[in-house]
């Protein structure tokens, strides 16, 4: 889980007070996505300042990758240098294909308009979500032997996959497992004797749902056996001239 802290500014008192944002990303694999949750933050430095403005409303905003919240709430900034929660926001972000992302995170929020408050609070700064694993999953197979109508396989992968298939002659992928596992047999059947088939196999990582796919390899079907021949007895009778 990545997190981090973008410090901002104020406007007034910049001595007294402090104003940031601390962030933090949850990532998930399986979608190539982030939750990404950052929540603004105000404090005095020392006892000696406070922004009691309990009797007002003020509008406060946060964006994170371009998608923004705001509220109004009233701040009352106390003189123990505690921080005080302010705006809190929860976005879920795409990353990139290959599973990286960098994202921009603001807020803008008034806490106050008396001369001993700290004004308008602004941040604004990048955060780098976690990368995720986009590596596509190793995928070969073998042959076994084939009949007149149908070719047996067994699929391999280094590491765990679902939603195994298999595709002919350059046609659709047809599932035949969506149990998790390293290693798969299944036997192709329904074919045509006596035709050759290109059979590639690919298979889904489990823990990224990215696909890999194999190589292709060729197997011939059996030539179809012709029925055996049917004896026939013959009987003569009568006279040949």
């Amino acid at each position: 889980m990545a997190s981090g802290r973008i410090n901002g500014s104020v406007s007034k008192n910049s001595s007294g007070y402090e104003f940031y944002i601390l962030w933090s990303s949850t990532p998930n694999a399986a979608n190539n996505t982030s939750s990404v949750t950052a929540t603004a933050y105000a404090r005095a430095k020392s006892s000696a300042w406070a922004s009691d403005t309990v009797n007002s409303n003020f509008t406060q905003k946060i964006t994170i990758n371009g998608a923004s919240a705001s509220k109004n709430i009233r701040v009352n900034i106390k003189r123990d240098t505690e921080p005080v929660q302010l705006i809190s926001y929860t976005v879920n972000v795409p990353h990139n294909s290959d599973g990286t992302k960098s994202i921009t995170i603001s807020a803008n929020c008034t806490l106050g308009t008396a001369s001993y408050s700290p004004g308008t609070g602004t941040a604004s700064g990048t955060a780098k979500l976690d990368n995720i694993d986009r590596t596509a999953p190793t995928v070969n197979f073998t042959i076994g032997t084939p009949t007149e109508t149908t070719i047996p396989i067994t699929a391999t992968s280094n590491v765990s996959c679902d939603n195994w298939g298999y595709s002919l002659n350059g046609g659709s992928f047809k599932t035949f497992s969506t149990s998790s596992g390293t290693s798969k047999s299944y036997t192709i059947t329904g074919l045509d004797p006596d035709t050759t088939y290109r059979i590639i196999v690919r298979a889904q990582k489990v823990s990224n749902n990215v696909y890999g796919q194999s190589s292709a390899k060729s197997a011939t079907t059996e030539p179809d056996t012709p029925a055996p021949l049917t004896k026939f007895t013959a009987v003569c009778s009568g006279t040949n001239i």
